[in-house]
């Protein structure tokens, strides 16, 4: 596939609509929210787009791998971040932990969960097994793991 268009581009793209999401969820309003939403959920599609262009175009790399995982996680993070400041806007009483720093530790717990997820793919045992796992339940982790699974 010809095109000036490089699946880093692709990621850059994704890491931009995702943190213009998260900022929109920070605001906490209604109509902030939903605009959030839509962002995040597009940002997600974008995400998928770059690791087919790559196949695809046979532009795979290593760093272009380690550059999507690493934009996956701080939009993951962001995310998170951007629904607690959004619930902390809307004054709920009674924390005693700022919704934003609750949001930070949620998105960073499910980052990390993702990565030691991809990385357990890769061990020899875990293999072994997924030869004998039902390809329904196989896809269930290769949607976490999109790209290091090929």
């Amino acid at each position: 596939m010809n095109t000036w268009v490089t699946p880093n581009h692709l990621t850059t793209l994704r890491l931009l609509i995702g943190l213009a999401g998260a900022l929109c969820l920070a605001h906490g309003e209604f109509a902030w929210a939903n605009a959030g939403a839509l962002l995040i959920v597009l940002s997600n599609f974008v995400d998928h787009t770059d690791g087919e262009l790559a196949r695809i175009g046979g532009k795979s790399s290593r760093i272009g791998h380690f550059y999507d995982l690493a934009c996956d996680a701080l939009v993951t993070v962001m995310l998170f971040v951007g629904m607690g400041v959004g619930a902390g806007a809307t004054h709920i009483a009674g924390l005693k932990i700022a919704p934003g720093v609750l949001g930070a530790v949620a998105g960073v717990a499910i980052a990390l969960i993702s990565s030691c997820a991809c990385a357990s793919r890769r061990w020899p045992a875990r293999r072994a097994r997924s030869r004998h796992q039902s390809a329904v339940s196989k896809r269930k982790t290769s949607c976490i793991c999109y790209r290091s699974s090929r």
